[in-house]
């Protein structure tokens, strides 16, 4: 017997993060077994933290 495992991916800058992106990641948080978030980089905008994202994020 095998487990039908869900993965979903959400891509996005998410700068700034907003209420949108965290009520998306929290509605398929119930739909997916595993939700991978991938931040990026559009290197065309100027970012609106100038913080370290990557080392933001947990």
């Amino acid at each position: 017997m095998t487990d039908n495992l869900i993965t979903g991916i959400y891509p996005g800058t998410f700068d700034p993060v907003t209420f949108g992106h965290l009520d998306i990641i929290h509605r398929a948080s119930h739909i997916v077994n595993k939700l991978i978030i991938s931040v990026a980089e559009n290197k065309h905008k100027k970012p609106f933290f100038k913080i370290e994202r990557e080392n933001y994020y947990d």
